[in-house]
């Protein structure tokens, strides 16, 4: 998965994000005025598309913690890890009885990214491999991404 553009002043990003499709259904009886009251109803989120952004500390590049002995250029402080998931979920309910739930159900594992924040470019690029801020080669990053820019560059004005 590739992150798409975005640009924040904040580095500390933390949020949820859920969008879904929730068609519901109720049924409602009334029966002998009023002494036999039931109602009835189901919902299913179909899909239910999840974007969690939480920060993760001390960690390596892919947002796993550093284990033991971990060379210090290979921790970050803070990388803003982007967790996306799709699942499903169902829920009855009857008024006698109360809900009852099932799911959520996963349907479909999405990657994560692990990125950091770029004060450059006032936004989150993928973590390198080694921490620019860890007192290493700065440089190593930025000519990289800076090399596959002119060489995309140099096959679109050819091709």
């Amino acid at each position: 998965m590739t992150p798409t553009n975005f640009t924040s002043s904040n580095p500390n990003l933390q949020f949820d994000f859920e969008l879904s499709f929730r068609p519901t259904v109720s049924l409602n009886a009334n029966f002998l005025h009023d002494i036999f009251t039931e109602s009835l109803s189901f919902f299913a989120d179909v899909p239910n598309i999840n974007l969690a952004v939480t920060q993760a500390l001390s960690v390596t590049s892919n947002c796993e913690p550093a284990p033991a002995g971990t060379n210090p250029t290979h921790i970050y402080k803070t990388l803003t890890h982007v967790i996306p998931s799709v699942s499903y979920d169902v829920d009855f309910s009857l008024s006698k009885i109360g809900n009852l739930e099932l799911g959520p159900f996963n349907g479909t594992a999405i990657a994560t990214s692990c990125l950091d924040y770029s004060p450059q470019v006032s936004g989150l690029i993928p973590a390198p491999l080694v921490n620019p801020s860890s007192g290493t080669d700065k440089s190593v990053a930025v000519p990289l991404f800076g090399c596959l820019l002119i060489v995309a560059l140099m096959a679109t004005v050819i091709g």
